[in-house]
């Protein structure tokens, strides 16, 4: 059996619900597809800044790049809520 070390997943967070779709990599082709799904056209979208996210707003969203480098304090603020349930799975699958 091949154990697959790491997997790429996709959050979205909004008033206390976080929806997750793991996906085979991270690139537009897969991400555009999950925001689509869990968000509304013309939402602001706070992402990590990833150039994976460079299209969204030619899709009809408002995507508000935080690159961890320049601003680690404000992308905490941004996506606090993801990034407490990412850290609450890491512990669970550890």
């Amino acid at each position: 059996m091949k154990v697959r070390k790491k997997a790429y997943v996709i959050a979205a967070s909004k008033l206390g619900r976080v929806c997750f779709r793991c996906v085979p990599s991270a690139d537009a082709e897969q991400a555009e597809p999950f925001v689509r799904d869990y968000v509304e056209p013309a939402t602001r979208v706070v992402t990590d800044g990833l150039p994976t996210y460079t299209g969204w707003k030619a899709a009809g969203f408002d995507p508000h790049p935080f690159v961890m480098a320049r601003d680690l304090e404000g992308l905490r603020q941004q996506l606090h809520h993801v990034r407490l349930v990412v850290s609450l799975l890491n512990r669970w699958f550890a």
